[in-house]
C-alpha cells in the first residue's frame, strides 16, 4: 500500500520555497543586469560606436565585414533609429540612429562613417 502525500503540506512547503526566492532574489542585486532602459540603451550603443570607431568594408566577404555591419545596425536599433517614434518624441539620439539606419551600413562607407562619427560625437558630449 502506498503512503499518501498531504497536500496542505506539499503547499506549503512550495509557498515557504517560493517566498525564500523572491527574498534572495530581491536582496541579491547584479550591476551586470542588462539596462533596459533610454539611457542604458544610448549608454550601449556608445561604448559598441566606440569599439567599431573606424569603417572599413575593404573584404566585404570576411567575418570581420559582416561582425561591423552587425554592430552598426545593433548601434542604429538601440538609438531607435528603426522604430517609428513620432516627431514631437524624437531625440538627438534618434536623429543619429536614423542617419546611420538610412545609409544602411556597408553600401555607402563615406556616408556610414559620417553617421558614426556624428554619433561618437554626440556619445562625447554626453560625458
Amino acid at each position: 500500500m502506498a503512503k499518501r502525500v498531504n497536500a496542505g503540506i506539499v503547499a506549503i512547503l512550495l509557498v515557504a520555497a517560493l517566498s525564500i526566492g523572491a527574498v534572495i532574489g530581491f536582496f541579491i542585486r547584479s550591476d551586470d543586469a542588462p539596462k533596459t532602459s533610454i539611457e542604458g540603451q544610448i549608454t550601449y550603443a556608445c561604448e559598441v560606436a566606440s569599439e567599431v570607431g573606424e569603417v572599413s568594408f575593404e573584404d566585404r566577404d570576411s567575418d570581420q565585414y559582416l561582425e561591423t555591419r552587425r554592430q552598426l545596425y545593433l548601434i542604429a536599433n538601440l538609438l531607435g533609429g528603426t522604430s517609428v517614434i513620432p516627431s514631437n518624441e524624437k531625440t538627438q539620439a534618434n536623429e543619429y540612429g536614423y542617419a546611420l539606419a538610412l545609409t544602411y551600413p556597408g553600401n555607402d562607407e563615406e556616408a556610414t562613417q559620417e553617421a558614426l562619427d556624428n554619433i561618437l560625437d554626440y556619445c562625447g558630449s554626453r560625458q
